[in-house]
């Protein structure tokens, strides 16, 4: 008989909201790959007592055993996270595998797949985390003085010496000057000199390597940003908006329920990670490039104001406009200059599905494994807590509309947040009301929404919006469009209809052909700029002009 075996499993309680308790930038950065480093030496652990790791990222881990080390290795796990963070935790389970568990499934069956063992499993795992009797506890008391960052833990004494104006606790400490935080940048870095093409292109036919050490400084230092302020600088065509983008694999546990074995969940599971880090990876480069920002308040808060030989003449500095803070497992979240965010989630979206489709077609699956999510693009004063909650709900909306479309692709949904008022509602319940739906008397209403859109889609409503630009259509036009909706589809259409008449520079045409592409494929055409949906829709008419006129704002 071979060595008796147990399946283990772990699943972070939480930790987003230990990532996203402070605003800043870098305590986010730092916490984030706190978690990420945390995930690996979790699953080394399991190796180093010969154990078989299945799944690991995003926090989750999954892995086979033996049966005599599962216990001490439980707790080994629980422990690591608790020691390093002080706040964030992770909820260990195991149970004991019974003889020919791993090819018969559970309940035991010959050829049940072994997704129904993940299955098992993870419902142990649940119940445990649900019963959790303690969680880390920081005593506050009411004269201590406050954590600048989190405003939850009192302020630590040992951070005064080095942060004498910016009084930090214990944890929020450790995140901003934990030693891995710059890693994802140190990465793009490498992918960079691995693709030369894309190297050239992200630097535009800069060198990023100096021939002198004079030019080091100011034209080639590339700094992290401090927060959102840096990256909204570097939006071209609206200074001060950022684009908050989270994307999630569809259906991943169907998938990985339908697997025959742990083999090739395994194999599955690092097929996913990799093709999701190379996406964004290949994304960035492809659509961004350096900018020069002027430097954050912020960072004189905390001595990290760069170097007069670090700036150019008007005091600027150069930094990477971008902000990676997760890739695990199938989850992407980033921050970007919000006029490179739509093309950079359709460019994710699209390199992620081609990225797996070999090892997908490998283990004998045909339906694409895809990613979807939501895009917020919001001014840079916004907490980033808050665009996180939007885009999260906004990817329940793209999964939602792509499994109802039977789609062999992501989708991606898009929010642009002009005012804080719209907070106290979900985004469902917001569409469901004006301006965004407009009731018709004695009739079913308008829908001025065509979002959520496939990557693809969207993808090129993006380019043709550029192609739009060029024909020099102005955006007071657009928004004039736009506004026509609000007075009823007749009026709207007699609008559009009487513009398009008077135009002399060839701008409708590409309008035209944008609302072509963007029309869904259900719908039947309508007078423009308007469709007919399937009778079992809950409106009318729809149209796509307020999304197209939303996004002709970030268009550069």
């Amino acid at each position: 008989m071979g060595t008796p075996q147990a399946l283990l499993a772990a699943d972070t309680d939480r930790t987003q909201d230990y990532v996203f308790e402070s605003a800043r930038l870098p305590e986010i950065r730092g916490a984030s790959r706190q978690l990420d480093d945390l995930d690996r030496r979790a699953a080394n652990l399991v190796r180093q007592r010969g154990g078989q790791v299945i799944l690991s990222g995003g926090g989750r881990l999954l892995a086979i055993v033996p049966l005599d080390e599962a216990e001490a290795l439980a707790l080994e796990v629980e422990k690591e996270y608790v020691s390093e963070t002080r706040v964030a935790t992770t909820t260990v389970d195991w149970r004991p595998l019974p003889p020919g568990a791993l090819e018969q499934g559970y309940p035991p069956d010959p050829g049940r797949p072994f997704g129904t063992l993940m299955n098992w499993i993870e419902g142990w795992l649940r119940r445990k985390k649900e019963s959790r009797e303690t969680v880390p506890f920081w005593e506050s008391l009411p004269h201590t003085e406050r954590c600048r960052s989190c405003q939850v833990r009192p302020v630590s004494p040992a951070t005064l010496q080095k942060y004498p104006d910016w009084p930090l606790c214990d944890v929020c400490y450790a995140k901003r000057t934990y030693e891995g935080r710059f890693a994802w940048f140190h990465r793009f870095q490498g992918f960079l000199k691995r693709n030369p093409d894309l190297e050239r292109r992200y630097y535009a036919g800069e060198s990023p390597f100096p021939d002198s050490p004079a030019d080091a400084g100011k034209r080639f230092a590339r700094h992290t940003p401090q927060d959102l302020t840096e990256i909204g600088e570097a939006c071209g065509s609206r200074e001060g908006y950022v684009g908050f983008i989270y994307l999630d694999g569809d259906d991943m546990g169907e998938v990985f329920a339908r697997l025959p074995t742990w083999q090739a969940c395994a194999g599955l599971s690092q097929a996913v990670q990799k093709a999701a880090e190379e996406a964004v990876l290949r994304a960035l480069a492809i659509h961004l490039h350096p900018a020069w920002v002027f430097p954050s308040p912020a960072r004189a808060s905390v001595d990290e104001m760069p170097s007069e030989e670090e700036r150019d003449e008007l005091g600027r500095m150069r930094i990477h406009p971008f902000e990676i803070i997760t890739v695990g497992g199938d989850d992407v979240m980033l921050i970007v200059p919000a006029d490179r965010a739509i093309p950079i989630a359709a460019e994710i979206a699209r390199g992620f599905q081609a990225g797996v489709a070999k090892r997908f077609a490998a283990e004998g699956l045909s339906h694409p494994l895809t990613m979807s999510g939501g895009v917020v693009l919001a001014a840079d004063h916004n907490p980033v807590r808050v665009l996180r909650d939007l885009a999260k709900e906004l990817a329940v909306e793209a999964k939602r509309a792509r499994r109802e479309a039977g789609a062999g692709e992501g989708y991606l949904d898009f929010l642009v947040l002009r005012s804080a008022d719209i907070l106290d509602r979900r985004v469902a319940r917001l569409r469901g009301t004006y301006p965004y739906t407009l009731p018709v008397p004695g009739r079913k209403p308008l829908s001025l929404l065509g979002r959520p859109y496939p990557a693809s889609t969207l993808q090129a409503i993006w380019e043709e919006l550029h192609h739009l630009r060029r024909a020099r259509f102005p955006a007071s036009q657009m928004h004039l469009l736009a506004e026509a909706l609000l007075r009823g589809r007749r009026e709207a259409t007699l609008f559009y209809l009487y513009q398009k008449a008077r135009d002399k520079g060839g701008g409708f045409a590409h309008l035209d052909r944008i609302l072509e592409v963007a029309r869904n494929p259900d719908d039947e055409p309508g007078p423009l700029p308007w469709s007919i949906p399937p009778k079992r829709m809950g409106y009318s008419y729809r149209t796509a002009l307020w999304d197209v006129a939303e996004l002709y704002t970030f268009v550069s």
